[in-house]
């Protein structure tokens, strides 16, 4: 260890690098080194050098008494470094958190911490503290605010080689005079610097206070040793009041040891109060043997009253506790519907308790119907099966039992119920709604219709609900009991076609009762919104699309949400009742399978459409080649190739150049390339480079490169686009401008913050608006990069309510994909949420369509 040094500095000066080479040059006879590991070369050299006396020679055990003393004070020189934050390097890190742990582990004594007083000075004092305390892994100290007190870190590190020091060493040095407030923290914790303070010479300061022996008798971890102290040094100052007696029975490790000193030393002044017997029964690991204590040495003045047996009940391990009364005190104990309240609280041991209670003193109880109410909505089976076994005949059964039972309960737990008391159960519509939403509900609902199924009032409502929640077997045997008092009405229908098991359930109804059923627009609707919808949809179709009124909506909807399969079915079925208009195209065009169902409509129905320029449009900025191949095939002689076509061509993202590259190749005459058209090619994030290309190759004298052009591609992120212009054309002004615009978009999109905030420095235009008036805030919004749309909105530069082409802002798509802190930023930054897009949607309904119920309470709150 390199001597006099004040800083990493002056160590590297003296550094030796220890490595296997240098140990076995110099110990080579000694130590041999296998890998990473030095070795003893004899067994018994350690003992030879003991024996010979060599060791006591040695120079570095004239300086260091105990080898561990070494590691202290090298870890204490290290912390008093004065570079030592600025130099450290990884090493150096591991060895900054080692000593952060252990330097104090190493000392043992006041005499080991003499030696370097002045280095574990400026460890102790704020400065030293910053270094250290916040590597360290004791919580209790990581989370104390600097500077902390030295009694604190004594305290908690526990050593009384520190507490030494500051009582009788340099206590003005150190700390301030010592105070009322460590002597509690003391008491609480170890023995060690508790032991220090009452057996200083001046201990005559500390005051032993009822909040100094109530820490000592709730110390989890050394309550007798430290209670045992006080007693013996300090016995006349303590006061053995209730508060004590109570912190000793609630001492959850130490609580028995405590007790029983109390008891054998202090007897006479404790009090054994229904506090303290309460707090003994809420005890959940020392409950059972405080009480047992209690009962013994002091039964006569236990009262084990109503407050003693809730608190047992609610115990986490209440089960032995309360067994330990029972079988003690039995005969005192009076189980309310407060007790078992407290009881069926109790989530980790509850079942336990009041299985035990039933078993025990179920002949005793008064059976309320808010107990029973209570035990079903805990959905303990084997409790409530054991209450209906033991008093069943003796309960009061209404309506609201009935449904808590139909609701939360298993099957067995209703059947014994209907066995003990059916003749006063009615099984009304409530009932089957709560059977309905119970986890077991398939079965509970089949008993209940077994069983009591004549007696049912068959309502519009409960039919709804079974048609719309339950599987086939519930409607089947709801048909088989009482079909002939139930009606199909259109809203059975849409429960049907919503429901999960939709298929099964419209295919049962259309076998047992297909001749009253009349399939509505609506019908088809519930269907379409149903996950499993499609294969509903197909039923319907299959079986009564005869039947069915086509409207323009249905059929849209069918287009838009469904495959392929369901429009062929739709076409063959009712073919001539559609007409395949705008809309309906439109809808294709949104579908995931869209493009099959487009391909499908123009191959069976292209020579009816009416070919609009908003068709043409649509179908050449978001389908794929085939779809407007087969266009210009059907209805080429009816389609006009506008500026808006070849531009939304241009803008397709996924599939621009293939669409552009077929409208060139076919109807390339008509084709005008428009600075419009070469703003939507730059401007495409997806495909513009290839668009660029083809453009460039197949009409390059078209191809003007305004400063518009440039924009769209820089506000868009195209960095090719730009290169393509750079580089082919030679035609970008300004190039450095618009490479940073273009980079500031892509970081923003990519959520890379550092880059944003070299880019800011360097002056970049923050918030340019790209063709689609999107900006970079609002791509890191729809991005969920909370902590780029922070940094832009600190700069005060950017519009936190533009619109998009679409009308939404920021916050919108914030609000759809979940992203709440961005929500809660925007809003904090004055974002309008109430915008309206071109879909009529606003961010608060489109985050309750997503369920992001967190988000929809924060736009509800915005005023």
């Amino acid at each position: 260890m390199a001597k006099g040094a004040r800083s990493l500095k002056d160590c590297e000066k003296q550094r030796i690098v220890l490595n296997s080479k240098v140990i076995q040059t110099n110990l080579g006879s000694l130590i041999d080194v296998i890998g990473p590991n030095p070795f003893l070369i004899h067994q018994t050299l350690r003992d030879f050098l003991k024996r010979s006396g060599i060791l006591e020679k040695a120079e570095i055990l004239d300086q260091f008494k105990r080898p561990g003393i070494l590691l202290a004070n090298t870890c204490i020189s290290y912390l008093h470094f004065e570079d030592i934050v600025e130099s450290r390097t990884g090493d150096e890190d591991d060895f900054l958190s080692y000593a952060a742990n252990y330097w104090y582990e190493h000392i043992n004594t006041l005499e080991e911490a003499q030696d370097n007083i002045e280095q574990l000075e400026s460890v102790l004092n704020a400065k030293g503290q910053a270094l250290w305390v916040s590597r360290n892994i004791n919580n209790y100290l990581r989370y104390e605010t600097i500077p902390i007190s030295i009694w604190t870190i004594a305290i908690v590190i526990d050593k009384e080689w520190l507490a030494k020091v500051l009582t009788s060493m340099i206590p003005n040095r150190l700390t301030e005079e010592l105070g009322d407030s460590y002597i509690v923290p003391a008491a609480k914790s170890s023995i060690n610097v508790f032991r220090e303070l009452l057996n200083w010479p001046y201990s005559e300061r500390v005051l032993i206070t009822e909040e100094v022996v109530k820490a000592a008798a709730g110390n989890w971890r050394s309550g007798g040793e430290v209670m045992m102290l006080l007693l013996e040094k300090r016995g006349a100052d303590v006061v053995i009041t209730e508060e004590v007696v109570k912190a000793a029975a609630e001492n959850e490790w130490s609580g028995k040891e405590v007790m029983m000193l109390l008891l054998d030393k202090r007897g006479a002044d404790v009090v054994i109060t229904e506090e303290v017997v309460k707090a003994a029964a809420e005890n959940e690991d020392s409950g059972k043997e405080v009480m047992m204590l209690l009962l013994d040495k002091r039964g006569a003045d236990v009262v084990i009253t109503e407050e003693v047996v809730k608190a047992a009940a609610g115990n986490w391990s209440g089960k032995e506790v309360m067994m330990l009364l029972l079988e003690k005190r039995g005969a005192d104990m009076v189980i309310t519907e407060e007790v078992m309240k407290a009881a069926a609280g109790n989530w980790r041991s509850g079942k336990e308790v009041m299985m035990l209670l039933l078993e025990k003193r179920g002949a005793d109880m008064v059976i309320t119907e808010e107990m029973v109410v209570m035990i079903a909505g805990q959905c303990e089976k084997e409790v409530m099966m054991l209450l209906l076994e033991k008093r069943g005949a003796d309960m009061v059964i209404t309506e609201e039992m009935v449904v808590m039972i139909a609701g939360q309960c298993e099957k067995e737990a209703m059947m014994l119920l209907l066995e003990k008391r059916g003749a006063d159960m009615v099984i009304t519509e409530e009932v089957m709604k709560a059977a309905a939403g119970n986890w077991s509900g398939k079965e509970v609902m089949m008993l209940l219709l077994e069983k009591r199924g004549a007696d049912m009032v068959i309502t519009e409502e409960m039919v709804v609900m079974i048609a719309g929640q339950c599987e086939k077997e519930v409607m089947m045997l709801l048909l088989e009991k009482r079909g002939a008092d139930m009606v199909i009405t259109e809203e059975v229908m849409k429960a049907a076609a919503g429901n999960w098991s939709g298929k099964e359930v419209m295919m049962l109804l259309l076998e047992k009762r297909g001749a009253d059923m009349v399939i509505t627009e609506e019908v088809m609707k519930a269907a379409a919104g149903n996950w499993s919808g499609k294969e509903v949809m197909m039923l319907l179709l299959e079986k009564r699309g005869a039947d069915m009124v086509i409207t323009e909506e249905m059929v849209v909807m069918i287009a838009g949400q469904c495959e392929k399969e369901a429009m062929m079915l739709l076409l063959e079925k009712r073919g001539a009742d559609m007409v395949i208009t705008e809309e309906v195209m439109k809808a294709a065009a949104g579908n995931w399978s869209g493009k099959e169902v487009m391909m499908l409509l123009l191959e069976k129905r292209g020579a009816d459409m009416v070919i609009t320029e908003e068709m043409v449009v649509m179908i050449a900025g978001q389908c794929e080649k085939e779809v407007m191949m087969l266009l210009l095939d059907k209805r080429g002689a009816d389609m006009v190739i506008t500026e808006k076509v070849v531009k939304a061509a241009a803008g397709n993202r996924r599939s621009g150049k293939e669409v552009m590259m077929l409208l060139l190749e076919k109807r390339g005459a008509d084709v005008v390339i428009t600075e419009e058209v070469v703003k939507a090619a730059a401007g495409n994030e997806d495909s513009g480079e290839e668009v660029m290309m083809l453009l460039l190759d197949k009409r390059g004298a078209d191809v003007v490169i305004t400063e518009e052009v440039v924009k769209a591609a820089a506000t868009c992120g195209q960095e090719q686009v730009l290169h393509i212009i750079d580089t082919r054309l030679k035609m970008l002004p300004y190039q450095e401008k618009w490479f940073m615009i273009a980079q500031f978009y892509n970081a923003a999109k990519l959520g890379q913050k550092n880059k944003i905030q070299r880019l800011l420095k360097r002056g970049v235009e923050s918030d340019l608006l790209n063709p689609r008036k999107v900006t970079p805030l609002w791509i890191a919004a729809i991005n969920g990069h909370t902590e780029v749309v922070q940094l832009l909105l600190e700069t005060k530069s950017v519009n936190v309510n533009v619109t998009s082409v679409s009308g939404r802002s920021p916050i919108f798509y914030a609000a759809a994909n979940g992203h709440e802190e961005i929500v809660k930023l925007l809003l904090n930054a004055e974002a309008d949420p109430t915008f309206i897009d071109t879909e009529g949607d606003t961010a608060l309904l489109i985050s309750k369509r997503y369920g992001y119920y967190k988000i929809v309470d924060i736009l509800n709150a915005w005023k």
